[in-house]
């Protein structure tokens, strides 16, 4: 309002003298508040504007890329919008999938922190993808869309193919309104009413850049035989070429029906050159008219050869002279390095006799320790300067295991610099065309020598011929095309193995999904229903001892021990539970490493409940430890030491200590001090055993980053004998310890070996080690029965302890009963217990005892006297 209108005045003129300078301060501020409006308004269209840009996708494709400004996007629109009123895009539900497919745990706290589509929607969505087996056209439509955008080099690849082992199970596909599980190879006369128990998948690899991508699937019963193997991988090359890919060649295991679709389409391909009245000079096949050039798998190769040495000699040419490799010769080469009890000082500390035995007669990495550099110069070495412990001869069984070595380093190379240049990418200047024409030589020489003396070469070594012939015709090829490298770790089955294992993976990690994805997409363990009722009665006493880790006997003898020490008692208002389910349910708990909730469900327990019996089953095995874990007294010392004196002829020992570690979740409380020396959280395990593998004593509950002699003399069996030795060691009884151990006049470790070792001390050291293979073989048992000792996954930090001296009276109630299964229960945690055994190898620290001393230098110069 004007002010002089206010006041009837008509001209500035008119305002009082006494009020102008009112007046002029009045004007000023409406100055000043007609500018502010101003820019107030032009503030507030700017914000506007502003908030328009910062939310729209063009301003935050600018500054995010397009998977991050889509998620940011669904945030802004659904976060404040309550779950069941937010809707999402297909890109928000295609990218949430992703997240969920990586980890479907993970997901789950997400859904906490951000605005996601719950796991029923992507399943519905996934559902609404029709995926079925044999080639699907709209995943090559989609592929070839991305071929055109590629690099022409890049379009390169090869095809793999391997077999899957299915569940055998009939599944109902609501989507489809048809049944899954049945023999199916892509084609309406293909499917069989047989329930398929095999899956082949096809996957396209890139060679010169890393993609990979699965392109059919396919169900059969026993495997796919040969003339439908030779049909679907042509289906798949045709179809991969079309969609812009240049297949350049396969590759697969060296399986029979694999060969046998190889040769069929040799012969094809010879037919197709006849017909032409042409010469047939390719070394592949021909697909589509375009040569595919196929190879075997390396890593199945060299297993397949390390399985051929442990079965046969194999008789081989090599730098002009005739040689004979044997598996014997690494067998005593590896015996002859476990004497030393040090694993520290072991010179093949990888190798063990899981390595020997050849148990795991598919896995690369057993078979790579073999032929290794490491393996053959020690053998190498031994068999020249140490002819009384490796036969002379062994030196043609290193020159096998180096020979290999190169060969799978010649075909296993990535980077394009190495130190060993057989191991780098092919190039011109790198050797490997040469070496591969000179292994060449070698594999056509080499034979397998049958036990009558006859000679033959079986499929391996032919295939190995062929793929080095193959990767000798690849890289003349990529030359004449201008190729300056090649990596040939891209030419095996690797991407397909590591999907099997994703497949593996994601069968476990849904298991409780009311509504899981379809059988074609991924194998779904199958939920027991009324597994006590139903399954447990009609199991035998071996598949109740194979499901449970403890044979039956030792069951029925359990069973009305932990009856009398528990009381039946309503779990939060619910219905008994029966003291039989209680203990099934936990004895399946401590013998695999099964989540609560899967056994929960196995056993028809909710995981609240699971949880108190758990707790009440290790409280009473803790009640009656002091019953079984017990200290050997009167006749049974007697027999004890026999056992004892008859492994390797020491009088006296009824025990063997040592310690190993148990690994854990970190602790919330000082965490840094349960950090072991194998680099993770543990606490320590100290067990004497007697001969029968039997503990009589432990103690538990030490940090892993403490050392065995300090957990040892705080222990209460060393204190109680420091109060008392006669009642423990009336007869000068003793135990046998390693170099971490005092030596007692009760307790005697072997000598360190500090350079001047005399034949008496090495021989009393070498049955020292014999004597506590005990100790070893009973942790080996422990873990091997029991194998969530392998990790303890608790938040309970103060029942740790607990879990495992009940373990311990789990494995003494067991040994009193036969047991058929020991032997496999010890290979299967040997190794574990290998690794992790806690020893302090420097002994010279430690506590030594005047009488200790004495009386181990006496049985040391008695059993050196005896073997004279």
């Amino acid at each position: 309002m004007n002010i002089l209108k206010t006041g009837k005045l008509r001209h500035s003129k008119d305002v009082p003298i006494e009020a102008q300078q009112i007046y002029r301060v009045a004007q000023n501020i409406r100055k000043t508040a007609k500018r502010l409006d101003r820019e107030l308004a032009t503030t507030k269209r700017r914000l506007k504007e502003a908030q328009n840009v910062l939310l729209s996708e063009d301003f935050l494709k600018l500054k995010l890329n397009e998977t991050s400004a889509i998620f940011f996007m669904g945030q802004l629109k659904n976060q404040a919008i309550s779950p069941k009123g937010r809707r999402y895009t297909l890109a928000d539900k295609t990218f949430a999938l992703a997240v969920m497919k990586q980890s479907p745990k993970g997901y789950k706290f997400l859904q906490l922190i951000f605005a996601l589509p719950s796991r029923k929607t992507l399943l519905n969505l996934l559902h609404k993808v029709p995926f079925k087996a044999g080639v699907n056209v709209h995943i090559f439509d989609h592929l070839k869309l991305t071929a055109e955008k590629m690099d022409p080099r890049n379009r390169y690849c090869i095809i793999i193919f391997d077999e899957i082992a299915l569940e055998p199970s009939i599944q109902y596909n609501t989507g489809a309104d048809s049944f899954d599980g049945f023999q199916d190879n892509g084609t309406e006369s293909t499917k069989v009413p047989i329930i398929a128990d095999k899956g082949m998948v096809f996957m396209a690899r890139g060679i010169f850049k890393k993609w990979k991508q699965p392109l059919s699937f396919y169900f059969n019963k026993g495997g796919m035989k040969s003339d439908m193997i030779a049909h679907t991988l042509k289906t798949n090359i045709i179809a991969a070429q079309s969609a812009g890919l240049e297949v350049i060649g396969t590759v697969c295991d060296q399986g029979a029906p694999n060969r046998s679709a190889i040769n069929l389409l040799y012969s094809e391909t010879n037919r197709i050159f006849k017909s032409r009245d042409q010469e047939n000079r390719l070394f592949g096949f021909l697909v589509n008219d375009k040569e595919i050039v196929p190879l075997y798998d390396p890593p199945h190769l060299l297993k397949c050869m390390r399985n051929l040495l442990f079965d046969h000699d194999i008789e081989y040419e090599i730098k002009g002279k005739t040689m004979t490799a044997k598996w014997e010769h690494i067998a005593n080469l590896v015996s002859l390095d476990q004497v030393e009890e040090d694993t520290d000082y072991r010179m093949l500390h990888k190798i063990t006799n899981l390595h020997i035995q050849n148990r795991k007669k598919m896995k690369v990495a057993y078979a790579a320790q073999i032929f290794s550099k490491r393996v053959a110069s020690l053998l190498r070495g031994l068999a020249r300067l140490s002819p009384h412990n490796i036969p002379t001869n062994a030196t043609e069984t290193a020159e096998l295991v180096l020979f290999m070595d190169k060969c799978f380093d010649s075909v296993n190379g990535s980077k394009y610099v190495q130190e060993n240049r057989l191991r780098c990418a092919v190039s011109k200047d790198s050797p490997h065309f040469d070496f591969w024409l000179e292994a060449l030589k070698v594999f056509e020489s080499m034979r397998c020598l049958r036990s009558n003396g006859s000679k033959y070469k079986p499929p391996t070594i032919h295939n190995w011929v062929h793929t080095l012939k193959g990767f000798r015709y690849l890289w003349k090829k990529f030359q004449k095309e201008g190729v300056t490298y090649l990596s040939c770790r891209n030419i095996n089955q690797d991407p397909l193995e590591n999907f099997f294992g994703a497949i593996r993976s994601h069968a476990i990690d849904i298991e409780d999904e009311e509504d899981p994805v379809p059988s074609k997409r991924r194998k779904l363990p199958i939920r027991i229903e009324n597994y006590m009722e139903r399954v447990i009665p009609n199991l035998s006493k071996q598949q109740f001892q194979m499901h449970f880790r403890i044979n039956y006997v030792t069951y029925t003898k359990l069973l009305p021990i932990i009856a009398n020490e528990i009381k039946k008692k309503d779990i939060v208002g619910r219905p008994l539970i029966d003291i039989d389910r209680q203990l099934l349910a936990v004895l399946w708990l401590l013998a695999t490493p099964d989540s609560f909730r899967s056994v929960g469900e196995r056993f028809n327990m909710g995981k609240s409940s699971l949880s108190v019996s758990f707790f009440r089953i290790i409280k009473a095995l803790n009640n009656i430890a002091p019953k079984v874990i017990v200290w050997p007294t009167g006749e049974q010392v007697e027999a004890v030491k026999e056992k004892f004196s008859n492994l390797a002829g020491i009088d006296g020992v009824i025990g063997a200590v040592d310690g190993t570690f148990i690994p854990i979740k970190a602790p919330k409380d000082d965490p840094e001090v349960y950090i072991c020396r194998k680099c993770h959280y543990a606490i320590t395990l100290q067990g004497i055993c007697n001969a029968s593998l039997k503990f009589t004593d432990v103690f538990v509950g030490y940090p892993g980053s403490v050392s065995d002699t300090r957990i040892f003399r705080n222990s209460d069996i060393y204190n109680a004998v420091t109060e008392n030795v006669m009642e423990y060691f009336p007869n000068g009884e003793f135990i046998l310890g390693d170099k971490a151990y005092p030596c007692l006049s009760w307790c005697i470790p072997p000598y360190i070996n500090s350079g001047n070792m005399n034949a008496a001390k090495r021989n009393f050291n070498l049955r020292v080690s014999q004597t506590r293979q005990s100790i070893e073989r009973a942790f080996g048992l422990l873990f091997g029965r029991l194998r969530r000792l392998k990790f303890l996954d608790m938040n309970r930090q103060d029942l740790i302890p607990a879990t495992v001296v009940a373990c311990c009276v789990v494995h003494n109630l067991c040994i009193e009963s036969e047991d058929l299964l020991v032997e496999e229960f010890i290979n299967e945690g040997i190794q574990f217990v290998r690794g992790n055994l806690e020893r302090e190898h420097n002994g010279r620290g430690n506590l030594f005892h005047e009488n200790g001393t004495h009386k181990r230098d006496q049985l040391c110069q008695r059993l050196f006297d005896v073997m004279d």
